[in-house]
């Protein structure tokens, strides 16, 4: 049979509109329906908002002097001093921050919550044996902790478990809210009055809908039952001055892949259904000033490729304290270093990741969630890698051009997955292993040798104390103390994407 090929083109042209009409007709609905999902979040709950007088505030207050508070540019530790536990073992691992506000009573909840999940942890693994140490099962824990006005204070805990088992790391949220004048923990049902339930509720399918990235990893429907008005779907909260936080963990109202996931309701509108006006400004006493930064030299900086250097690496930060005593070394010898930084930890740290660029330092990529990248799925890879350059994105304007896997690992697998030059390195300070500043320095103090590129963690105040006698003495023996993309392009390379460096030479 024989084809009129006009008639064939005409008829392919068609097909052809036909398929961008209906693509930019599901544009356009998606469009509109975000949009209407947006506007519905600025809508007026239809719940009656109670009309029940309030307890006063001064019943509820309590003298701030009396608790610990440590200075913190990141907004999202305004009460209690971080203390650290770390547990590295041949088969587990855990590093675990958690606050002292120094009220027993409170201290005792908060470090008994951390304790049963150290031990449920340990039970769990007891059995466990890794094959080796890049394959042991891990544990982390850190916290934010908020205070709202002189009477209540929140904490939580963000908790994470990994090891070959998981086909992806395991998060959890665990919160505590406490009043300051009795120390005595309260739910919500405690602080509020009326339909608040029918509140939650209401904003909690407002926020799913307003987000359609839910909706494009699969039905949101099945997760409906999540955001009823029962009290079992809102077991986590926080009060901050910002309002009433609600969390969630993974699966309960949106597809697992995006984790633990919140959002505030604001203070304005939680203010009705509290028994009492917590949003009371106050001053917060600081009993820790910060240390003055040493003053940076005025010399011109430059890299002398004809000299030695090397690179100083940090994983696992930012870290407010321990980083930004590590740039005041940094930037008092006039050198730079390079951060991988988790992504996670970014938005609780955003001044000293600033500071850090500010100062010309390279910042690495570590991954969002401090994964096990071995077993991962190759988009699960990569959605842990650019949800961190996201972030970094928004914050300084530019992603990073460096990844370090968490672990090192860097199998084929890895290596195909990751679209970025991957920096290993050749000195392992173990710092995270000793916690002594001597036993740091002395792996490399007279060991190093031009284009080595150094391993620590700017976790850790020992470490800190360990660059203020590494950095000096390295720089009296002659090296250079540069970042990784100053040490490429000293040496006259390109790093490659998918490609593992231990050095640079």
């Amino acid at each position: 049979m024989k084809i009129d090929k006009n008639k064939l083109i005409s008829l392919l042209i068609k097909l052809v509109l036909l398929i961008m009409g209906l693509t930019i007709a599901t544009l356009i609905i998606r469009k509109i329906k975000y949009s209407d999902f947006m506007q519905t979040l600025n809508q007026t709950p239809p719940i009656e908002t109670p009309s029940a007088s309030k307890h006063p505030s001064e019943t509820y207050s309590a003298r701030l002097d009396a608790f610990a508070f440590q200075q913190d540019n990141t907004g999202t530790r305004e009460i209690g001093v971080p203390q650290n536990i770390t547990e590295d073992g041949a088969n587990t691992y855990c590093t675990v921050n958690y606050p002292v506000i120094g009220m027993a009573s409170i201290d005792d909840v908060l470090k008994n919550d951390v304790d049963s999940i150290i031990n449920t942890f340990n039970t769990e693994y007891a059995d466990y044996i890794a094959p080796t140490p890049e394959t042991r099962a891990y544990l982390s824990i850190d916290y934010q902790s908020y205070l709202t006005g002189d009477s209540i204070a929140s904490f939580v805990y963000n908790i994470q478990y990994d090891s070959p088992k998981y086909a992806n790391p395991v998060t959890e949220i665990h919160t505590h809210v406490f009043l300051l004048a009795t120390g005595v923990e309260v739910s919500y049902d405690q602080l509020l009055t009326g339909d608040y339930l029918k509140l939650f509720s209401f904003r909690t399918e407002q926020y799913v809908k307003a987000n359609p990235q839910f909706a494009e990893a699969g039905s949101v429907d099945k997760y409906a039952k999540g955001y009823t008005a029962d009290a079992s779907n809102f077991q986590y909260f926080t009060l901050s001055m910002q309002g009433l936080t609600l969390y969630f963990d993974p699966y309960t109202i949106a597809p697992g892949e995006f984790g633990c996931l919140s959002f505030t309701i604001p203070a304005t509108e939680i203010l009705p259904y509290l028994i009492f006006d917590p949003f009371i400004q106050v001053t917060v006493p600081v009993a820790n000033d910060p240390v003055p930064s040493p003053e940076p030299t005025n010399a011109p900086y430059a890299v002398d490729p004809s000299k030695p250097m090397v690179a100083l690496t940090f994983d696992d930060g930012p870290n407010t304290e321990t980083t930004s005593r590590i740039l005041d070394v940094l930037e008092a010898n006039n050198c730079h270093a390079t951060f991988f930084l988790v992504g996670n930890r970014i938005s609780r740290n955003e001044e000293v990741v600033k500071r850090a660029y500010e100062m010309g330092c390279d910042l690495g990529n570590h991954t969002f969630n401090h994964a096990r990248l071995l077993k991962m799925k190759k988009k699960n890879i990569k959605k842990e890698i650019e949800k961190t350059n996201d972030v970094l994105k928004k914050l300084i304007g530019t992603k990073a051009n460096f990844v370090r896997t968490p672990y090192g690992d860097h199998t084929k697998h890895v290596l195909d997955s990751v679209k970025y030059p991957i920096i290993l390195w050749d000195i392992d300070t173990e710092d995270w292993a000793s916690h002594d500043k001597k036993k740091i320095s002395k792996k490399v103090i007279g060991k190093v040798k031009d284009g080595d590129i150094i391993l620590m963690h700017d976790l850790y105040k020992d470490t800190a104390a360990a660059v203020e006698i590494i950095v000096p003495k390295l720089i009296k023996e002659g090296f250079q103390i540069v970042s990784i993309s100053e040490m490429f392009q000293a040496k006259g390379k390109e790093p490659k994407k998918g490609t593992a460096y231990y050095n640079v030479q």
